[in-house]
């Protein structure tokens, strides 16, 4: 470790920003919104851990926004049914994590925009950082496998 950066204050997280990514999928708990696509928009700011690479310009850079859009198109390409857009914006949440160890925290608006009329969207923010991301992830897996197994009991309503 070189003298200069031993005297160096710490720096603030950088922050990548992807605004109003939009895409349209089939998502939502009442039977109409399960017939056909609807809008839902993205925002996303990730911080990425500061470090100078990312301020040369190069063909290679150490960190690409598409990292961010790829987590998004990859969430909403999955064919498992989508009813909420809280579990959406933690899968969104888990690819981008899971994609990138610069990335310290990530900030996510889901927002669907077409379905309540009167209103621009209904939505749903999550802000993690890295070190709840992994605590969290656990708990969403037990809650989940608790209710696959309730939907797999005998008797149980689809």
């Amino acid at each position: 470790m070189s003298t200069s950066s031993l005297n160096t204050p710490q720096r603030p997280p950088f922050k990548f920003e992807v605004k109003s990514y939009r895409k349209n999928i089939v998502i939502g708990c009442a039977d109409d919104e399960q017939v056909a696509p609807q809008e839902v928009v993205f925002d996303v700011v990730a911080c990425v851990t500061p470090k100078a690479e990312l301020l040369v310009d190069t063909w290679h850079p150490a960190f690409d926004y598409c990292v961010l859009t790829h987590a998004i198109d990859e969430a909403c390409a999955l064919l498992k049914l989508k009813i909420l857009q809280e579990p959406l914006a933690y899968d969104v949440i888990s690819r981008i994590f899971e994609s990138h160890p610069l990335i310290e925290a990530v900030d996510l608006m889901v927002c669907k925009t077409q379905r309540y009329s009167g209103t621009d969207y209904i939505g749903f923010r999550l802000s993690l950082n890295r070190e709840q991301w992994e605590h969290l992830r656990t708990d969403v897996a037990q809650v989940q496998a608790r209710i696959d197994g309730e939907a797999a009991a005998p008797g149980s309503q689809p």
